[in-house]
């Protein structure tokens, strides 16, 4: 099963947030087996928090977390939901 990861969450762990900090590095490590990805969308709002593309990469690769593309009948889909 893939789960889908928001960029707050990704954020939390990453800039240490105060108030979510645990709950997200708890909820990615519960998920870490499973299949995590992020969106275009999501990739795109974690560049602001790397200085370098090769380092969101890495970071990435690192905690197994994988950017997947959206079809156009998947974003129709998701409209109706």
């Amino acid at each position: 099963m893939a789960v889908a990861v928001d960029t707050n969450v990704i954020l939390d762990v990453l800039l240490a947030d105060p108030n979510f900090l645990e709950s997200s590095q708890h909820l990615l490590s519960t998920y870490m087996r499973e299949n995590l990805i992020i969106s275009e969308v999501v990739y795109a709002e974690l560049t602001t928090a790397f200085p370098e593309q090769v380092q969101l990469d890495d970071f990435l690769r690192d905690v197994h977390i994988t950017m997947t593309t959206t079809t156009k009948r998947g974003l129709w889909i998701a409209s109706r939901a």
